[in-house]
Parts: C-alpha cells; sequence; structure tokens
C-alpha cells in the first residue's frame, strides 16, 4: 500500500490507516478518498471534514509507512 497518491490539484493524498480500511486526504484542496470504511464514517467527514482531522489528530487512522 502506498503511503501517498497523486492528487488531481497536483499535490499529493497522504494515506492513514484503520482498524478496518484506509483514507487518502489531500491538505491543499481537502480531496479525501477511502475505502473499508463504515458508510456512516464516510457521511459524517462528507458532514463535517474536520471529524477527520481530528480523528487522525486522535489515533483513530495511523499514517501509512512505505516498508522498504
Amino acid at each position: 500500500m502506498e503511503d501517498r497518491l497523486d492528487c488531481k490539484c497536483g499535490s499529493k493524498l497522504w494515506g492513514y490507516k484503520g482498524d478496518t480500511g484506509y483514507i487518502y486526504v489531500c491538505y491543499k484542496c481537502g480531496a479525501y478518498k477511502g475505502q473499508g470504511l463504515h458508510p456512516m464514517l464516510m457521511e459524517l467527514t462528507m458532514t463535517d471534514p474536520t471529524l477527520l482531522l481530528q480523528m487522525i489528530d486522535m489515533g483513530v487512522f495511523k499514517k501509512i509507512e512505505n516498508e522498504k
């Protein structure tokens, strides 16, 4: 799994993994995408995007590290 992906805005989507899925976030344009996450979580983050940042800050999502 990659630690970051290219974003449509030209910046990077940074990867984070949770217990059951993962999410990529662009800190420049605010875009994000994920897979394997509970649908309610995606709905909540669309309503309040700061919730996602709070969950990263609290350690619910951990940064994806590329294995070398």
